[in-house]
């Protein structure tokens, strides 16, 4: 229950912010490229009544499809913990302060350009002060760099060839009259189907621009591409659904030979998490777009 409450949290705290997963900069990126604009405030405040609601019931469904058999659930000794450090208090201003200009990017930009410039000063700073070494380089999870980045390139090649447009045309005239509602409920759909089976990353680069386009046509841009991308993490049937599905699985106990959960427990919990995160979107979420104007 603990590894599977770990991933799941972070599933869903992946949905609050901006910064707080690849495929929601992925978002801000394309609703940045049809004209529209969401600020760090905007999508935190959008994002955190559905979260709050979908992390209490993500507990509430585990403590009843896992039984601990303890009466206060997992017990853990009270350590006194080590002195702060000088290089852990350096390296938490350099994370501090690169967040603050990740929340300030909107008057930024004109001296950085891009927010992943951002993201290279810590990498600069870190390195250059022999923080990281050629071994930590080495150990960076290059097939996911790599998996991101041809992703990318997927996602520009689909748009730049003219293929993005007419899907977008033809979702578009296919959903043609139909009320806000529905059109975030089909997407949202999509999005729940195909980020199960082929991560939330990639799915957010392949459907974000084509929804972001798709609602920057009806006029309802943040709504459709914030909502959609939340789906995107809400994903998480399946140990490829997400990152932290994947590492949670990936754990092994002593013997190596097996793990601490099984395919049936996290298919189990990680679909019905899905159907949750898909109710709430289409309830608190949709509540939240009327008040917000989106």
């Amino acid at each position: 229950m603990a590894l599977l409450g770990v991933a799941f949290s972070c599933n869903i705290g992946g949905m609050v912010t901006p910064i707080a997963s690849p495929q929601n900069l992925i978002a801000v990126l394309q609703i940045r490229n049809v004209k529209g604009s969401v600020s760090f405030a905007e999508w935190t405040g959008f994002a955190l009544p559905s979260c709050l609601v979908v992390l209490g019931l993500c507990w509430i469904i585990l403590r009843n499809m896992f039984k601990t058999n303890l009466p206060c659930g997992i017990e853990f000794r009270q350590e006194a913990p080590p002195p702060v450090s000088k290089k852990e208090i350096f390296v938490g201003g350099v994370v501090g302060a690169t967040i603050v200009m990740w929340i300030l990017f909107d008057p930024l930009k004109s001296t950085f350009g891009n927010i992943g410039i951002i993201a290279v000063i810590p990498v600069v700073i870190f390195f250059g002060f022999d923080l990281l070494t050629k071994e930590d380089f080495d150990k960076l999870p290059w097939n996911v760099i790599i998996l991101m980045g041809g992703g990318l390139a997927l996602g520009t090649a689909v748009e730049t060839s003219g293929l993005l447009q007419k899907i977008a045309d033809a979702v578009e005239n296919a959903l043609k009259g139909q009320g806000l509602w529905i059109v975030m409920v089909t997407f949202n759909f999509l999005m729940a189907i195909t980020a199960n089976f082929i991560s939330s990353t990639v799915s957010a680069i392949i459907f974000l621009p084509l929804i972001a386009k798709v609602g920057a046509s009806i006029g309802h841009v943040n709504a459709l591409t914030v909502t959609a991308c939340m789906m995107t993490s809400g994903a998480m049937g399946l140990p490829v659904s997400s990152f932290p599905n994947a590492n949670a699985y990936s754990i092994r106990k002593k013997d190596g030979a097996s793990g601490f959960i099984s395919n049936s427990d996290l298919i189990k919990s990680g679909f019905l998490m899905t159907g949750v995160v898909f109710v709430v979107i289409h309830t608190v979420g949709y509540a939240t777009v009327l008040v917000f104007g989106w």
